[in-house]
């Protein structure tokens, strides 16, 4: 049962660094330009009920990506 117990632990530390194990990944497209600023899209009909696109804003700018394309396909975590 030890064994077992350490993967947790490792799991949890792992999941709190953003590694994420046997999760899939969102479908986020995310590709840069050189200027023309942020430009945020999502799939016809999906809403963004979990951030808004000044949150979006603020974690591309964390990640100092100041002119991209984002484009979302699902309805997207901070995570």
């Amino acid at each position: 049962m030890k064994p077992l117990t350490d993967k947790r632990i490792i799991e949890r530390e792992l999941e709190g660094f953003g590694i994420r194990l046997n999760k899939k990944l969102p479908f986020i497209k995310l590709k840069k330009k050189d200027k023309g600023g942020v430009n945020i899209t999502r799939k016809m009909g999906l809403e963004m009920t979990k951030m808004t696109d000044d949150t979006i804003r603020c974690i591309l700018h964390e990640y100092k990506v100041n002119n991209c394309d984002v484009h979302f396909s699902e309805n997207a975590t901070m995570d």
